[in-house]
């Protein structure tokens, strides 16, 4: 079934722009506004030559995220439509695209507090794929902020186990460790 879907998600067009996709989520994730500015220059650069590409417009979404929970924004409201919007339109080009579903479950967490439809939208994208760990680690969480954190610890587990040689394990760590607080 994963395989399925993989397939039937187009791929970005070319080397070229996968290494501007990358570059720009690496960029997106240092504590520098230059580097998250030119983040967002980069994934422009990617959304605007494809609209139909569902990858740049969730990471666009994500990037908005970012902007508001790190104090940058100017107007969270506006960012969290602008990001809701980028959602909308991945998940327009494909309904089962894994890491908008969970891009938008981050949105629901953490901009809008609606955490019923986070949780809805993190089981849909680990249907479609069991082994997301970025979505087994946010659900967890989402678990242990409803004080479910025991059924979360078994999410957070699965996601270490996924991505031991993740560059941002940090982060892993740092949110399985407040999964475990949570479980006690």
């Amino acid at each position: 079934l994963n395989e399925t879907l993989k397939i039937q998600s187009a791929p970005l067009d070319t080397l070229d722009a996968y290494s501007i996709l990358y570059g720009a989520i690496g960029l997106m994730h240092r504590f520098s506004p230059a580097d998250f500015k030119q983040s967002k220059q980069l994934l422009d650069t990617l959304t605007d030559g494809r609209r139909d590409h569902p990858a740049p417009l969730a990471w666009t979404a994500r990037w908005y995220l970012l902007k508001a929970v790190q104090g940058w924004s100017e107007d969270p409201v506006k960012d969290s439509k602008l990001a809701f919007e980028c959602t909308a339109r991945a998940l327009d080009i494909d309904p089962n695209h894994t890491l908008a579903l969970v891009s938008e479950g981050q949105i629901l967490t953490h901009l809008t507090r609606r955490l019923d439809d986070a949780e809805q939208r993190y089981n849909t994208a680990l249907e479609l794929n069991p082994n997301d760990a970025n979505g087994l680690m946010l659900r967890a969480m989402l678990l242990a902020f409803t004080d479910r954190g025991a059924e979360g610890l078994a999410n957070a587990s699965r996601s270490q186990h996924l991505s031991p040689l993740d560059p941002h394990r940090f982060m892993n760590l740092a949110l399985a460790a407040g999964v475990n607080l949570s479980a006690g």
